[in-house]
Order: C-alpha cells, then sequence, then structure tokens
C-alpha cells in the first residue's frame, strides 16, 4: 500500500497512538487499498480535465450560440496564449469580421435600392407619360423613348455591379489562385 501524511485535529497518529516522531496535525495513513486508490486518482483525473477542457467548453458554448442566435456581438475570453487562447482570438477575430460583413451587406442593400429608385420613378414617369393618351410631338416621343433606353442600360449597369460585389470581383484585381 501506499503512505500518505494527512492533517489531523488531534496531531499526528500512527497505527492509533499520537506523537510518533511526527508532526503535530497530521495524520499517517499507513496503507490505501486498491479500490480507494483507484477511486483517488479517478477524481483527481476527473478534476484535472475538467478544467483542461473548460476553455474548449467555453469556445463551443459561444460558437454554439452564435449559430443559434446569429448574435456575432459575444466574444469569447482569451484564457492564455496555448493553443486555445489562439483558437479564442482566432473565434473573435472570425465573429468581427463577420459582422463588419453584416454591416457592409446591410448599407449595400441601403445604397442598392436607392440607386434603383431613381431610374425607376424615371422610367415610371416616362412610361405614364406614353400611356396617358395624350398627343405628343414625335420629338418629344423620341426623347421618352431615348430616355427609357438610357435608364434600362443604367439598371443594367446597376445590377451588373451588384452581381460583381455579390462574387467579390475587383476591377482592379487579377483573380489568384487558391492553394
Amino acid at each position: 500500500g501506499w503512505r500518505f501524511a494527512l492533517p489531523s485535529a488531534g496531531g499526528w497518529e500512527h497505527d492509533g497512538q499520537r506523537g510518533a516522531g511526527h508532526r503535530p496535525g497530521e495524520l499517517i495513513v499507513q496503507r490505501v487499498d486498491g479500490p480507494v486508490a483507484i477511486a483517488i486518482a479517478g477524481g483527481a483525473a476527473w478534476w484535472i480535465a475538467g478544467t483542461a477542457v473548460s476553455p474548449i467548453r467555453r469556445l463551443t458554448d459561444a460558437a454554439e450560440s452564435v449559430a443559434a442566435t446569429g448574435n456575432l456581438d459575444q466574444p469569447v475570453d482569451r484564457p492564455g496564449g496555448d493553443e486555445v487562447g489562439r483558437r479564442a482570438s482566432s473565434f473573435n477575430a472570425m465573429l468581427d469580421a463577420l459582422s463588419t460583413s453584416r454591416r457592409q451587406q446591410r448599407q449595400l442593400v441601403m445604397d442598392a435600392s436607392h440607386e434603383l429608385r431613381t431610374p425607376l420613378a424615371s422610367l415610371r414617369t416616362n412610361v405614364d407619360v406614353l400611356r396617358s393618351g395624350r398627343e405628343i410631338p414625335a420629338d418629344m416621343r423620341q426623347a421618352i423613348v431615348d430616355d427609357i433606353g438610357a435608364e434600362i442600360d443604367e439598371l443594367g449597369d446597376l445590377v451588373a455591379e451588384l452581381v460583381d460585389l455579390a462574387a467579390d470581383v475587383r476591377e482592379d484585381e487579377d483573380p489568384a489562385p487558391v492553394e
């Protein structure tokens, strides 16, 4: 068996006797049976494993919460400079990038809707004038038709720009292969 020195309120004990060359306040346990030793070792291992896995559990909980709620404003604590700390920092950087991307997307949609309303309003006005049934001089009619053509071209350009933005294609960059 193993021998442990444990504190005791009544001083040192050894085989039921006090004193016997030991310091006051400790209890000597001469023998720990196999099942007791296994239980003690198992409890210690469980505690150590729980402590070691705790930062990973917090990171997993944060990822699950973001996935469930879509809330990107819940950073993870950075427990240290170890691998888990680096992963937490990377996770937080990813959340920041996603949050920025979401804000930019909202701004793009608002800007695009504004840019699309102007040519649509012009088209609507011109078509209403043509549908009105009023007598329109040929040169004015041709100007309205030309304006409708120009607005259609402008809408086509806006749609092409939106498609490029959605595909993240930049005119000043050549696509690079990803390895």
